[in-house]
Parts: structure tokens; sequence; C-alpha cells
């Protein structure tokens, strides 16, 4: 196998740069899809102005001062998410479930006496699920097999292949100013013999961009964990008219990725200088994080009259604090000549980082339109601005990464409908939400919005009830898997919930 010099002093005086925490973390725990009780999730979360549920002490915390009695609920839930990709005219699935809880909380209420004034207060405890981030994602295809010019006669082909090695060869050679060499990327690839060196021009070359494209490309991502609110909240009801609350919520949160990253040359193309035969190599990348947030909420809901309610909340933002662990992975495997085959293994060094994320705040503004023992219809206007998150640590704030927030993302709206019609002891329900998209305009997915779409029924005697509920949240998106962008995967994400509540009142 070929022998090459390391640039050890070379890299002592490029920036190192770490990939682990970038704008996507941002929107990642910034974006709340409101999960709790089958009843909420069948309306599509909708629940901002109407209250008398637990989620929506996560959405807008008036809803509390809308109980009359003590209440206990418990919601499991099963997920099934499934992932789409077409890649280079190959399309790949995959899929993954999983048993959630979703909700179990507890309220109490304590009951004045009085008909007009403060007529009662609440005190809520409890858990909502925000958002789940279990997934995986296979992308497969073949690149165009393209022979790369062997002297500057040859005409160039117009045809545009690429590799991860080309990512890791151009970044080694200074062709990126805002991209150094990294002991994550470019130094485990150059340790398990994938980035030769080239003595006479000074600069390193790799086997698939030597000797011709048309290589299998193969990655796999899987994805797994959650974001979690801990609600405690307060609440009155003043006169039937007037219900206002408060939640202070402990957020905890568990996020996970993985993925590995296959290219396969089986073309046999032989290297004819040293007799080696390139064959594949592997690139894997791990990012795990925990963190726990701290947040506040306010929120009123006002009844002009007895079909109308109004509601309105406020969420400061979430300061979290995470700790994260990333590391990656390089392995290559050639055929060498008389020999057989030969392969090399390099495992990074696996840094743990703690850093303070702020999410943006959130402004909800809610109506209803409630006709007694018939139904109603509900809908929350949500505004949030992506742009004023930020990321920081004990030396400093994160300069590049937050002016990639600032100029990456937008403010954006999300917009959720629900209904809910009464047939004696039993209620359907159904809805529909919209989650724009926080990438700005200038960015590859500005238009990744997102859709849900809902459904369910409940049963409601004396002192217990249950519900179902069904939730299909659905978003589409291209991802590239290196900075090369001749080639983009585009990905559709669907996530389904099957949600059931049980709860007691006393």
């Amino acid at each position: 196998m070929k022998k090459y010099i390391s640039i050890l002093i070379l890299a002592s005086f490029i920036p190192v740069v770490i990939l682990a925490q970038n704008e996507d973390d941002a929107i990642r725990y910034s974006q709340n899809y409101y999960g709790g009780t089958a009843r909420s999730i069948s309306m599509a979360g909708a629940f901002g102005a109407l209250g008398g549920d637990f989620s929506s002490l996560s959405m807008n915390p008036a809803g509390i001062g809308a109980y009359r009695s003590t209440e206990f609920t418990i919601t499991p839930t099963y997920l099934f998410n499934g992932t789409s990709t077409d890649f280079i005219n190959t399309t790949s699935e995959d899929d993954k479930d999983k048993f959630i809880l979703n909700n179990i909380s507890f309220i109490t209420t304590h009951m004045t006496g009085d008909e007009d004034g403060l007529i009662s207060v609440s005190f809520g405890i409890g858990y909502n699920r925000l958002n789940n981030y279990y997934s995986n994602t296979t992308i497969v295809g073949r690149q165009p097999a393209v022979i790369p010019p062997v002297s500057p006669l040859k005409p160039d082909v117009g045809v545009r292949s690429s590799s991860m090695l080309d990512n890791f060869t151009n970044v080694a050679n200074g062709e990126y100013s805002d991209l150094g060499w990294s002991d994550k990327y470019e130094g485990i690839a150059d340790l398990a013999y994938l980035l030769p060196f080239d003595d006479s021009i000074g600069e390193y070359w790799n086997d698939i961009n030597e000797f011709g494209y048309g290589q299998l490309q193969r990655r796999w991502v899987s994805e797994w964990g959650h974001l979690g609110e801990y609600a405690f909240s307060i609440g009155a009801n003043y006169s039937n008219t007037l219900y206002f609350g408060a939640t202070f919520g402990i957020h905890r949160l568990r996020f996970g990725k993985s993925f590995n990253h296959f290219e396969w040359d089986d073309q046999e193309r032989t290297d004819f200088i040293s007799g080696e035969n390139f064959i594949s190599f592997n690139f894997t990348e791990h990012i795990e994080t925990f963190g726990t947030g701290y947040t506040f909420k306010l929120g009123l809901i006002y009844r002009p009259i007895s079909m109308i309610r109004l509601g309105a909340a406020f969420h400061i933002p979430t300061f979290y604090r995470n700790r994260e662990e990333f590391y990656t992975t390089a392995e290559s495997l050639y055929d060498i000549e008389n020999e057989g085959p030969a392969s090399a293994y390099e495992e990074s060094d696996h840094d743990i980082s703690r850093y303070w994320l702020r999410t943006p705040y959130k402004a909800i503004g809610s109506a209803a339109i409630q006709i007694p023992k018939i139904g109603f219809v509900s809908v929350d206007y949500e505004f949030i601005d992506y742009t004023i998150a930020k990321l920081e640590d004990n030396y400093g704030p994160f300069y590049d990464v937050n002016q990639e927030i600032r100029s990456g993302l937008k403010a954006a709206s999300n917009i959720r409908t629900g209904a809910e019609v009464r047939f004696g002891n039993m209620y359907l329900r159904g809805g529909f939400a919209f989650y724009g998209s926080p990438y700005a305009e200038s960015h590859i997915n500005h238009d990744a919005d997102t859709y849900v779409y809902t459904g369910g029924l409940g049963f409601r005697f004396e002192n217990i009830f249950f519900d179902i509920g069904y939730s299909h949240k659905e978003n589409s998106h291209t991802y590239y898997m290196y900075r090369e962008e001749d080639f983009g995967a585009y990905i559709t994400n669907k996530q389904n919930l099957f949600v059931t509540t049980l709860g007691f009142r006393f």
C-alpha cells in the first residue's frame, strides 16, 4: 500500500473544525410538535383556546384554569417512522418503531364555592412529549462511471461524479477557505490510507478520483431520542370568563445520530504502479447528546361570549445545558497484488463537549368556537423566529455556528386546527397542522414544510374516559452526504403515532 508523508506539522497551523454542533441543533431542540394526550394529538394540538386537557399546559398554561375536578391521565403510544429516499435514480426505504410514553399527569382543583370572582384554583404536574427523533434512513446509489482526464489533451466528458474522499482531499489540499484539516475527518482518513500524498506536487489525492468513478455509495443513518417536558403549572378561573395560568417547564432531551458511509469500487481497476486494487471504505460518525433545559410560559383564555374563546400565550426561550459525545471512524480495504486483501481501521478520539443552547421565544394566538353539547372548532397560530437561537460554551459563543443560524434560518409560522363533535358519550375528532420550514429562502430546504394529519375518538363517562388518536406527520427535504454537492438525496420522512389515553376524574 502506498506510503505517503503525514502533514502533522502543517496541521498544527490549520484551525481544527469540529462539526458536531451546528444550526441543526438549534432547529431540532426548538421545534415542538406537542404530544401529550390522545385527545390533543387527534386534534393536531390545537388546544390553545380550549384547556381542560393536560397537553394544553405545554402550549397555553391558562388551559389549567378550565378544570373543575381532580384528574389523572396516562398515554402510552406506538411510534412507527418510515423513510423513502431517491438518490441517483435509486429508491430506498427504511423504517423504525418504538413504544413510548407520551403523557402522564395529575391535576388537582380547589373550588372556592363562589359563583363570581375567583371560582377555582388548579395545580398540575406531569409530563408531555414534545418531539421524537426515532428514524432509520438508507441512501443507495451508483455514481456515474466517469474516467477522469489523464492529460490536458483529453476533453472534459461533462459528467460530474463525486466521492466522500473528494471532500476529504479538497479540504486536505486547502481548497475550502472555511474548512481546515480535522483529525475527526481528514486525519483518520489519512491514517486509514485513504488520502495518499504526492511528494512531487505536494498534494493529496484519492484512488476513486485518480482511477475513475462508478463506485456504489450507501449511507445508513440512524437517529434516536426524544424531547419531553416536565410541567409544573398553576392557574385559575375568574368568573368563568377569564382563565390564566403559568407553567414552569423542565425539558429533558436525548438525541443520538450515527451514520455509516460506505463506498465500494467493484470495477476491479488497479493502480498499475503499485499493483494495488482499492476495494472499499467505510466512514462513520457518532453523536450523542444529553441535555436539560428550563423555560417559563404564561397564558390566558378569554370568553367574551359563551360560544367564543380567545387564547394567548408566551414562552420565554428554553435554556439548555447539553453534554455531547462525538467521534468518527474510518476503515479501508485493498487487494494487494501477490498478497491478498489488506485493511486498515482508525477511530478518532471521543470528544466530550458541554455547551449552552438558547432556543427562540414563542408567541401563540388561539381562537375556538364552541357549541354546547355538540362540539367545537379550534385554531392556533404560533410564531417562532429561529434566527435568534444561540449556542455558547464557557469559552464564549460559537461565532461561526451563530452566524449560520442568523443567515441560514428564518422566522416561521405554525398553524394548528382541530375539531371535535359529540355523539352522546362518544366524541369524534380530527385535525391538521402546518409547520413552516425554518430555513431561509436561500437554503436548498427553504420549502421543507411539515404537514400533520390527525384523527381519533373518545369515550367519556362520569369518572373515567378513554381516548384513542392517530397522527401522521410528513416532510421532505434534500440531503447532501458531503460537501461535493453534485448529487443530493431527496428524503421523505413519515412519522405515525398510535395513541391511547386512559383518564380518571375524582
